[in-house]
């Protein structure tokens, strides 16, 4: 397993604070491409671990660390700025994000 990488998923300023990013409503997490990996996943600014996703680790959806298997997706209802990702071997996920 590699280190966890991070992507910043907004890039518009909140209204009224400077240093807010504006956040997504809506995320989803795409591993169906994978054949074999494990993707370990986390937002805002949680970095993605192996040894502490068991589904749900944490009762606010911002701090939650999420464990995504093979040939699955993830849809979460959450306010998001970031994603912070973790395979257990080489692959490819699609990530998409909506606002409501």
């Amino acid at each position: 397993i590699s280190k966890p990488r991070r992507l910043r998923l907004s890039y518009t300023k909140d209204g009224g604070d400077a240093d807010r990013w504006k956040p997504w409503d809506y995320i989803e997490v795409d591993n169906r491409d994978s054949v074999a990996a494990i993707v370990y996943w986390a937002t805002n600014g949680v970095t993605a671990s192996s040894s502490l996703a068991s589904g749900v680790t944490s009762v606010e959806p911002s701090g939650t660390l999420f464990r995504l298997y093979k040939n699955s997706i993830d849809r979460v209802f959450t306010r998001c700025t970031s994603i912070s990702a973790l395979a257990s071997s080489a692959t490819t996920i699609f990530v998409t994000v909506g606002r409501y």
